[in-house]
C-alpha cells in the first residue's frame, strides 16, 4: 500500500465569512490582473519582451498575492503533492507509479518521514533513455503545481529523450523543517541507485526554486556527507547533467534581508523571509547556506573544478531571469562556483548554451521559474524554456 508522507498540514477550514470575502474579492482579483496586465504589456522595460501569455501569468500572480488573504492562500496547501500528481496523470492518461522509500532515517531527534517517489511515463518514452530527478519549488512550504511543474518537467524529458522523470515528493514546512528534504532526497536518489539500478550516467537532477536548492545539498551532501542521512558512493560515476532553475541560493539572514524588491516578479522579498522562517535552514552548515562563505565556495567547486576534469555531472546549467528577486543571488553563486555565463536574448545564446558545459544562463525580462507559469498556459516558446531545452538536447 502506498504510504504518503506524514506531513500535516496547517490550513485552519473557512468560515462563512471567509467564503463571503472570497467572493466579493474576485471581482476586485480581477481588476487588479487586468491593471497590471495592461501595465506589463505597456511597459518599455525588460518586462516588455514577454509574450502576452506570460505576461497573463504574471498579472495574475501577482494581483492573487496582493488580493486574497493569507488564509485563503493557504487553502490551496490542502492538496498534497502526490494527490496532484496522480490526478495529473490520470487525465493525460500517462503512466505513473509511486514508491514509498521506507527507513529514510532519523536526523537529530526527529523521525524523518519517507518520501514518495512518482515515476512518470512520457506519452513516447525513450527506452534506454536518462532518467530526470526532479524536486519541485514553493519555498519547502507549498505542494507542487501540477499543471505548471509536471508539463514542463515532462518537456524536459522529451528535449533529452529521457524514459521517464521521477519527481520526489517531500515534506513540507514549517511541519518538517530542515534537514527533514535533504534526508528524504538522499533516500530517493539511494533508491533510484540501488533498487532500480539506474546507472549514475543515466540521471539528470533538476529542481526549481526550493527544489533548485535542494538538489544543490543533495549534491553538496554527495561529496561532503552530511551527518543527518548516510552518504552516497557514486563509484566514480558523474551524473549525465544537473539542472537549477531559479535557485533559491540565499539562505544567510544578511542575504535575506538585501534581496531587492522586484517590482515585476510575483516572489517578493516579503514571500522568501517568511518560507526561510518556516524551514529553518542550518546557517553554518554546507549542505544549507552554500553562498557567501570561503568554505562553502570551496565544496561547489570540488563538485566543478577548473577545466571540469572529475566533476561531478558532465554538464550543469543553472537558468535564472533578470527580473527575479533571486537573481543577485544567482548570479553571485553561479559566478563565484565559475560557471560560464550566457545571456540569452538570441539565436546566438542559446547556441551557445548548447555549446557550454557548466553554464550560468541569464535571460533578459523573465520571472521566478518562467518555464513553470509558461506550461501552466501551455506556452513553450520562452526564452529560459528554449535555453533549457537547448542545454538538454546536448546533454
Amino acid at each position: 500500500m502506498l504510504k504518503m508522507p506524514t506531513t500535516v498540514v496547517v490550513t485552519e477550514p473557512l468560515g462563512i465569512a471567509d467564503k463571503f470575502s472570497i467572493a466579493w474579492r474576485i471581482p476586485l482579483l480581477v481588476f487588479r490582473c487586468t491593471a497590471r496586465f495592461i501595465a506589463l504589456y505597456l511597459s518599455h522595460g525588460e518586462a516588455s519582451k514577454l509574450h502576452w501569455r506570460q505576461k497573463l501569468a504574471l498579472a495574475y500572480l501577482q494581483a492573487s498575492r496582493v488580493t486574497l488573504t493569507r488564509k485563503q492562500q493557504a487553502q490551496n496547501r490542502k492538496r498534497l503533492t502526490g494527490p496532484r500528481i496522480q490526478e495529473y496523470c490520470r487525465r493525460h492518461r500517462l503512466k505513473h507509479r509511486a514508491i514509498t522509500v521506507h527507513g529514510a532515517t532519523f536526523s537529530n531527534e526527529r523521525r524523518i518521514p519517507d518520501p514518495v517517489l512518482h515515476f512518470v511515463t512520457a506519452p513516447v518514452p525513450q527506452p534506454g533513455g536518462p532518467t530526470i530527478f526532479y524536486s519541485h519549488g514553493g519555498g519547502y512550504h507549498n505542494p507542487i503545481k501540477a499543471e505548471g511543474h509536471v508539463p514542463f518537467a515532462l518537456q524536459c524529458g522529451s528535449a533529452c529523450k529521457a524514459q521517464q522523470v521521477v519527481f520526489l515528493e517531500y515534506s513540507l514546512s514549517p511541519e518538517h523543517p530542515y534537514p527533514c528534504q535533504l534526508v528524504q532526497a538522499v533516500a530517493g536518489l539511494r533508491h533510484l541507485l540501488e533498487q532500480e539500478a539506474i546507472p549514475t550516467e543515466s540521471i539528470i537532477l533538476g529542481g526549481d526554486s526550493a527544489g533548485g536548492h535542494l538538489t544543490a545539498s543533495l549534491l553538496t551532501h554527495i561529496t561532503h556527507p552530511s551527518p543527518y542521512a548516510p552518504p552516497i558512493d557514486l563509484r566514480g560515476g558523474q551524473f549525465k547533467a544537473v539542472l537549477l532553475v531559479s535557485p533559491w541560493m540565499a539562505m544567510s539572514e544578511e542575504q535575506i534581508s538585501v534581496l531587492p524588491q522586484a517590482h515585476d516578479d510575483f516572489l517578493t522579498r516579503e514571500s522568501v523571509v517568511r518560507f526561510w522562517d518556516m524551514f529553518r535552514p542550518g546557517l553554518n552548515e554546507v549542505w544549507s547556506n552554500r553562498c557567501d562563505t570561503r568554505d562553502t565556495v570551496a565544496v561547489w567547486k570540488r563538485l566543478f573544478p577548473s577545466g571540469h576534469d572529475h566533476a561531478i555531472s558532465h554538464k550543469a546549467m543553472l537558468a535564472v531571469g533578470t527580473l527575479e528577486v533571486l537573481y543577485e543571488s544567482c548570479m553571485g553563486f553561479g559566478l563565484d562556483i565559475g560557471f560560464d555565463c550566457v545571456y540569452v536574448d538570441s539565436p546566438a545564446g542559446l547556441d551557445s548554451v548548447r555549446e557550454t558545459d557548466l553554464v550560468l544562463a541569464v535571460v533578459p525580462g523573465e520571472a521566478h521559474v518562467q518555464p513553470a507559469l509558461d506550461s501552466a498556459l501551455g506556452y513553450y516558446d520562452g526564452m529560459m524554456m528554449k535555453a533549457i531545452f537547448n542545454f538538454l538536447r546536448s546533454c
